[in-house]
């Protein structure tokens, strides 16, 4: 997989158009996704090891820890270290179990698990309400953790 750095110019270009298109805010414009993605490869060109296949790279704001999660069938993300398969217990800002990602028919599906503060997708400045489809690139922001999904 490459990352959006890696791109041609032309593989770039569809990769912001592809973005843009599936922004779920008219607000956001070109300008904000290529935020979102020059955000996605710092995290990603950050890391010592690369994730091969689909992960969540996270970033503790707080504590300034950095590293991936392979994501496998559900991955729920939350501060309660005995039902999540990725916890951040020092995270005050994060539910016991805030999120989670399941894979379903060869999509990664994201939902918000009734956490107090909300999971935000891609700048978006309103949780996500329902189950969003994740792709390569897409930045989610949790109780005070900046995750990237890597996406295949």
């Amino acid at each position: 997989m490459k990352t959006p750095g890696e791109l041609n110019d032309d593989a770039l270009s569809d990769f912001i158009g592809k973005s843009h298109a599936k922004m779920r805010s008219p607000e956001v414009s070109v300008e904000g996704v290529l935020e979102r993605v020059q955000r996605f490869n710092d995290l990603h060109g950050a890391l010592t090891a690369r994730p091969i296949g689909p992960a969540l790279i996270y970033h503790e704001l707080a504590t300034g820890n950095l590293s991936f999660r392979l994501v496998e069938q559900r991955m729920v993300v939350g501060r309660q270290s005995a039902s999540c398969a990725l916890a951040f217990p020092s995270a005050t800002e994060m539910s016991r179990t805030h999120f989670e990602i399941t894979a379903e028919q060869g999509l990664h599906v994201l939902r918000d698990l009734e956490s107090r503060n909300g999971t935000f997708l891609n700048d978006s400045k309103e949780s996500i309400a329902e189950p969003v489809v994740l792709n390569a690139g897409d930045i989610i922001f949790a109780g005070g953790v900046l995750f990237a999904f890597t996406g295949e």
